[in-house]
């Protein structure tokens, strides 16, 4: 009975996050679906900064944060490497066979303020 308590890491090491707002244009086509974005994401991350910038930037597309209806969504990632995502999400040029280009709206250092200051939610709590 000698079990070991995980410990969380203590907040001065832990790592700052941003939430970067974007926005999914798509040129003539309807709005690509979550999964074809995050790989699209992912994908651009890991060929401008490579394998070691991606881990580094920590970049989480949230499924959940995502509507396809007006292509909003947001990304995580690290606060250092904040310009270095925007720069990967502007060089996404399609999804698919579909030419997209995705526009960042704002950076904020929480979820609710991204929400209320870039997607229009007033009081930042609706979670569509």
């Amino acid at each position: 009975m000698n079990e070991k308590k995980k410990r969380r890491v203590p907040a001065y090491l832990r790592k700052r996050k941003r939430y970067i707002v974007y926005q999914v244009w798509p040129a003539g086509n309807p709005t690509p679906g979550f999964n074809d974005v995050d790989r699209a994401i992912r994908s651009s991350v890991r060929s401008f900064l490579g394998d070691h910038g991606a881990a580094q930037a920590g970049v989480w597309v949230m499924k959940d944060r995502y509507d396809p209806a007006t292509g909003q969504g947001l990304v995580r990632c690290v606060h250092e490497r904040v310009d270095q995502v925007r720069a990967s999400l502007a060089l996404v040029t399609g999804i698919g066979d579909a030419r997209v280009r995705i526009d960042t709206l704002g950076v904020s250092g929480s979820i609710r303020t991204a929400k209320r200051k870039f997607t229009g939610d007033e009081n930042g709590t609706n979670d569509t």
